[in-house]
C-alpha cells in the first residue's frame, strides 16, 4: 500500500495541468542553478536535519527541512549534534552544491571531529 500522500502526487488529486508541471519543473532546474552559485562559493550550508529530535517511535522524522534538498538534486550528510529533551538525537545537516559530495564529505568529517568532545551522550 502506497502512502497517502504519495498515492493522492501519483493520482493528481491536486489536479495539476500539464503546464503547471513543466513551469514547476523548469522552475526547480533554475533553482538548481541558483543554489549552485550560491553555495559554491562556501565549504558547506550547514541546517537542522529536522524541526526537532528524532522520534522515540520506530517511525520517520519530519522531513520538512530535507525536501529543498531532494528538489535540488544536492548531496547531504547528516550528523547527530546532541541529544533532545527526550534524549533522542539532534542533527545537523551538510549539503553543497550538486556533485560536490568529496568536498562536502571532507568537511563533514572535520565537523564531526570538532563536535565529538562536544555532542551529549
Amino acid at each position: 500500500m502506497l502512502h497517502k500522500e504519495f498515492a493522492n502526487r501519483v493520482n493528481n488529486v491536486a489536479g495539476y495541468t500539464r503546464a503547471q508541471l513543466v513551469n514547476a519543473y523548469d522552475t526547480a532546474a533554475r533553482c538548481r542553478v541558483w543554489f549552485d552559485q550560491i553555495a559554491g562559493v562556501f565549504d558547506a550550508v550547514l541546517t537542522l536535519s529536522a524541526p526537532g529530535e528524532a522520534p522515540r517511535a520506530r517511525t520517520q522524522g519530519d522531513n520538512t527541512l530535507n525536501r529543498d534538498w531532494t528538489l535540488l538534486h544536492v548531496p547531504c550528510i547528516n550528523i547527530p549534534v546532541g541529544l533532545g529533551p527526550n534524549r533522542m538525537p539532534i542533527g545537523l545537516t551538510l549539503t553543497g552544491p550538486r556533485y560536490s559530495d568529496r568536498r562536502l564529505l571532507a568537511v563533514a568529517a572535520a565537523l564531526a571531529d570538532a563536535l565529538a568532545d562536544r555532542v551529549t551522550r
